[in-house]
């Protein structure tokens, strides 16, 4: 059956090609193809034609017996209807598309009287930081508005889009390189919830600092400092540092993979993030060395020992809490950085924290005290209260420690 459907298809258009009335032609680049709309009671008849797209919109060039051509298959009866029709005919049977940095301003309509056109196009403002990524018009289409001059980013290559935080009514877009060895690709298409992040910014009458799009972390790398949206002067992008051996529990010979970042985003640690990947050659296998043994001495069993002391939860009392200095005197096994969670344990917390807070050990100083800090390598976090003697301290990973 499919055979015999495309002989009377190839039928139809040499039927076409031969009636009275009917001229192929095919369309080229930047043209159209419509039905002319000149029929008139004294027999003149509508013909399909090609006409130039409006004023920056494009249209790929015909192909003879395909897209374009007026004798096509896909066009053939529309034709012939519209020779045949005694009346005017201007309907559209190909469109013009916008392209990238324009929008639709004037919609694209189809009908059969005298109507029929295919829209106009608006050039998005040079200044905005993005742009439109283009539309492919394949039928009557409604108006775009100017907001879809904020679908795609103009940034390049390692450079992230924010609101640059002006504030009263002049908030705008702008490209910010990314921090020192992040990366972000160029130029990339914007989801309607980044555009609307832009368009909100712009209209906002205070300060707005969002972050658009992101930078990510490279292969090698882990994210060292938070990823934080706001909408006021906090946001920022992040950082990051190398993987290197031997450093907060990570010994080499695994590395870490590259991370999309595309929301606020915690910090990372090298002996979690840095194990992701061997970076064996290739006919070596990857093993554990057994470098790292618990040591047997009674020094083992103090403070010092990673993977014993260090384990367990770490108790201490009002006492050891020292309001006036925020150093925190006890005996304990944390190291600078050191990521913990704090536990009231039922009873009063200190004032700045809550029970199952996350923080991190700040400015310690030997196994005899330290203080606290709410964000990884952050400032010291200044405790107005002590809290209650059955509060704890617990480790979220332990750094071993050699024999």
């Amino acid at each position: 059956m499919p055979r015999y459907n495309n002989v009377l298809a190839g039928l139809v258009v040499l039927v076409l090609a031969f009636a009275t009335g009917v001229e192929a032609v095919v369309c080229g680049a930047n043209q159209y193809l419509e039905m002319n709309g000149l029929w008139t009671s004294a027999g003149v008849k509508n013909a399909a034609i090609c006409t130039g797209c409006p004023t920056s919109m494009t249209a790929p060039a015909g192909v003879i017996g395909g897209y374009g051509d007026s004798t096509a298959p896909r066009y053939a009866a529309a034709v012939a209807a519209g020779v045949a029709r005694t009346a005017i005919d201007n309907t559209l049977l190909t469109w013009c598309n916008v392209p990238a940095g324009y929008w639709l301003s004037t919609a694209a309509v189809q009908h059969l009287g005298t109507t029929a056109v295919p829209g106009a196009v608006t050039a998005c403002v040079d200044a905005l930081k993005t742009t439109s990524g283009g539309t492919v018009i394949s039928g009557a289409t409604l108006v775009e508005t100017v907001a879809q001059c904020y679908t795609a980013s103009k940034c390049t290559a390692n450079q992230y889009l924010e609101m640059d935080g002006a504030g009263g009514d002049a908030n705008a877009a702008k490209c910010t390189d990314c921090p020192t060895s992040m990366t972000a690709p160029a130029t990339p298409a914007l989801t309607n919830v980044q555009a609307l992040v832009v368009k909100d910014g712009i209209a906002r009458s205070a300060v707005d600092n969002s972050l658009v799009t992101w930078c990510n972390v490279p292969a090698g790398f882990y994210l060292s400092t938070a990823v934080v949206q706001a909408t006021g002067t906090t946001a920022s992008p992040g950082a990051v540092t190398a993987c290197t051996a031997n450093k907060d529990g990570y010994r080499g010979a695994t590395t870490g993979i590259e991370q999309i970042i595309a929301a606020a985003t915690a910090i990372q640690f090298p002996v979690s993030h840095c194990i992701q990947k061997s970076t064996c050659a290739a006919d070596q296998y990857l093993k554990n060395d057994g470098g790292w043994v618990v040591k047997a001495s009674a020094a083992a069993a103090s403070a010092a020992n990673k993977l014993s002391a260090a384990k367990s939860a770490l108790t201490f009392a009002t006492s050891t809490v020292s309001i006036s200095t925020e150093v925190i005197t006890v005996t304990h096994a944390f190291k600078d950085n050191q990521q913990l969670t704090y536990n009231s344990n039922g009873g009063s917390a200190i004032t700045e924290l809550t029970d199952g807070q996350v923080v991190y050990a700040h400015t310690v100083s030997g196994t005899a005290s330290f203080k606290l800090s709410a964000t990884y390598g952050g400032s010291v976090l200044a405790l107005s209260g002590t809290g209650n003697s059955a509060q704890t301290l617990t480790p979220t990973y332990v750094t071993p420690v050699a024999a």
